[in-house]
């Protein structure tokens, strides 16, 4: 196992990256909230996105990016910046913190997988989590 914190790693010739920074409540709602281990102001996570390499397989962070798969009230619009001005985006974005949206969508640059399974539990309480499994092409 690899702690992604704003790094990478090269798996077989795919590069991975990721962080687990998410949105501040204190900031965006003006409250503060005891599960606020991974939240940072807009200045953090503007720089911590900067750092995100061109040309991924896959990225990996905890928060969504605003418009993709997830609700405007916990998706990340800093994190939608950086992937629009990206010149190569990462081919797959994983994540997850949104549990209103599980599933997968993408536009012509990259396809976005939402792995949240809390609210799909939360319908079917007998169901038991998976794993989300994908086939990244090798280039």
């Amino acid at each position: 196992m690899v702690y992604l914190l704003e790094a990478g790693i090269d798996y077989k010739g795919l590069q991975i990256w990721g962080s687990p920074w998410c949105v501040s409540r204190k900031e965006a709602l003006g409250q503060r909230f005891y599960s606020d281990g991974f939240e940072r102001t807009n200045l953090f996570r503007q720089k911590a996105w900067g750092k995100i390499p061109e040309g991924l397989a896959i990225l990996i962070t905890h928060v969504p990016p605003q418009g993709q798969r997830s609700s405007r009230k916990v998706s990340d619009p800093l994190l939608s910046q950086r992937l629009r001005e990206m010149d190569a985006p990462p081919a797959f974005h994983v994540f997850g913190h949104d549990h209103d949206f599980p599933g997968v969508s993408s536009d012509d640059r990259t396809v976005y997988i939402n792995a949240s399974q809390e609210g799909l539990l939360r319908m079917d309480q007998a169901a038991m989590g998976c794993s989300w499994i994908f086939e990244v092409p090798l280039t």
